[in-house]
């Protein structure tokens, strides 16, 4: 390594500065709590026709002490084209879309 020639401006050395203070010590950390086990997750209807047994199907998850003909026939009775509601979205049909709707003013119709 070459000397430096005379005469060159090196810059100064620097003092030493002061020392620094020794930085506090850390608390302990608290310990993680325990993680609770996640519930089994119980199949929605699409998957239960896949992942179930077909014994086990309309329980989905759910377990059923008894059976009840009459509170199934209710039901079934509850259930028909007059009661249900059907949404259709599109825009092909906004011209029939007569109403506005309160809070957001979409366009809709119910028929």
């Amino acid at each position: 390594m070459a000397s430096p020639r005379r005469g060159s401006s090196y810059p100064k050395p620097m003092p030493n500065p002061k020392p620094m203070p020794k930085p506090k010590p850390m608390p302990k950390p608290k310990p993680m709590p325990k993680p609770k086990p996640k519930p089994k997750p119980k199949p929605n209807p699409n998957q239960a026709l896949q992942l179930l047994p077909p014994e086990e199907v309309l329980s989905a998850g759910y377990l059923y002490e008894e059976y009840d003909a009459a509170a199934i026939e209710a039901m079934l009775l509850r259930l028909s084209p007059e009661r249900c509601c059907v949404t259709h979205i599109s825009r092909s049909c906004a011209p029939l879309a007569t109403q506005r709707e309160t809070w957001c003013g979409t366009a809709h119709r119910c028929a």
